[in-house]
């Protein structure tokens, strides 16, 4: 079949929808209406992520950051836990989205220059894929940048790695 007689049968089953009333409506209604629903209902902005923290360090360092996150915008801290044990039941209850695990040489580690590692354990079953999306848009290196050292005093400020990389976000290691 041609396209010219494919074309002119979409133009004429068009012309039909538009002629009856009924149709008009189905045909414009709905995305009208979704527009206005999901315009106000949907958004990709994420605050007050409700979190957990294990720390096993209990340095100087690692209380830092966990006051970085309690004055995050972006979470509300609901737990401390005191047993690696509660975790998976934290996450599973939903008490909280997310747990922050800080190891036993968190502290150290940065006292030494070495490379300190923090796990995020999150939900792997999210409630929308707006979530997921939303969790990378976090400001993750503003929060993370600067614990255990001393502020640069105006002079060059560190950048993370992912900003180094070519972020089209811009990092405020000063955690705003």
């Amino acid at each position: 079949m041609a396209w010219y007689r494919i074309r002119a049968l979409v133009v004429k089953e068009f012309l039909a929808l538009l002629r009856n009333k009924a149709s008009r409506m189905v045909l414009i209604g709905p995305p009208l209406i979704q527009l206005v629903v999901f315009g106000y209902a949907a958004t990709f902005n994420l605050h007050h992520v409700p979190i957990a923290v294990y720390n096993e360090d209990r340095g100087g360092a690692s209380r830092q950051l966990i006051a970085r996150f309690q004055g995050s915008r972006y979470f509300s801290l609901v737990g401390m836990l005191t047993s690696g044990r509660r975790i998976a039941n934290i996450i599973s209850d939903k008490e909280a989205l997310m747990v922050l695990r800080i190891g036993p040489h968190f502290s150290r580690d940065l006292e030494l220059h070495r490379t300190a590692r923090i796990e995020v354990l999150a939900m792997a079953e999210t409630p929308t894929p707006a979530f997921s999306h939303s969790m990378t848009s976090i400001p993750w290196c503003s929060l993370l940048m600067r614990i255990g050292r001393p502020r640069t005093g105006g002079r060059q400020r560190p950048r993370c790695p992912s900003c180094a990389r070519g972020s089209t976000r811009t990092c405020d290691p000063a955690g705003s």
